[in-house]
């Protein structure tokens, strides 16, 4: 089971094939994401840009 979040709802997911197409996206999506201490400096400085 997976569940997919939308700006109005989301939806839970319980067919194998949607479950696992949302696995690749998702995998997809960390594979371009940074480490997590680059993260948290990336958020720091814009979070103090807006000071």
């Amino acid at each position: 089971m997976a569940y997919s979040e939308a700006q109005f709802g989301g939806r839970l997911l319980v067919a194998a094939a949607e479950v696992r197409s949302l696995a690749v996206l998702y995998e997809r999506v960390g594979a371009h994401a940074l480490p997590e201490n680059q993260s948290r400096e990336m958020i720091k400085r814009a979070l103090e840009s807006l000071l």
